[in-house]
């Protein structure tokens, strides 16, 4: 994945398919990239996938990310930078989505699944859910009060 998307151009879609081999690490973008899976439910097993910016924002498409094995942390810790996650699944790990450090994350049509601890967790960031739902366990866990949520679903009030 860092291979590709160091050719990136500001713009371009990243296109994974099922079965890529785990991504480890941090995940350093320096463009405004899509990464897409090939279908819905393209599986990408990652383990502790730290993603952190310098310029744009990130969009993650049709992907299920879930945590490989060893995996004790975040499946996707987001550290300040812009990320929308559209049509994803997020699944295993003590928190599926970690949002610190000024982040801001907009989620569409998203699941959070078995994570060990909390679905999801704002470490001082900005986290907007539209369509979404936390399952085992349903939490959303906020450390700061500087943290601005915004829940949008078909679903009544807080998980």
């Amino acid at each position: 994945l860092t291979q590709l998307l160091s050719t990136a151009s500001n713009g371009d879609t990243v296109h994974l398919s099922s079965g890529v081999p785990i991504i480890e690490g941090v995940v350093h973008m320096k463009r405004a990239v899509t990464i897409e899976g090939d279908g819905p439910g393209t599986v990408v097993s990652v383990e502790g996938l730290v993603v952190s910016a310098t310029g744009g924002s990130c969009t993650l498409r049709r992907l299920h990310l879930t945590a490989g094995e060893g995996c004790l942390e975040s499946v996707v810790h987001m550290v300040g930078y812009q990320l929308e996650l559209d049509d994803c699944e997020i699944s295993g790990g003590l928190i599926g989505l970690v949002v610190a450090h000024n982040a801001k994350v907009r989620a569409v049509n998203c699941r959070f699944v078995g994570a060990g601890y909390a679905g999801i967790c704002v470490d001082v960031g900005s986290l907007e859910l539209v369509h979404c739902s936390i399952i085992q366990p349903q939490v959303l866990w906020v450390r700061e009060n500087l943290t601005k949520l915004k829940w949008c679903s078909r679903h009544s009030g807080w998980c």
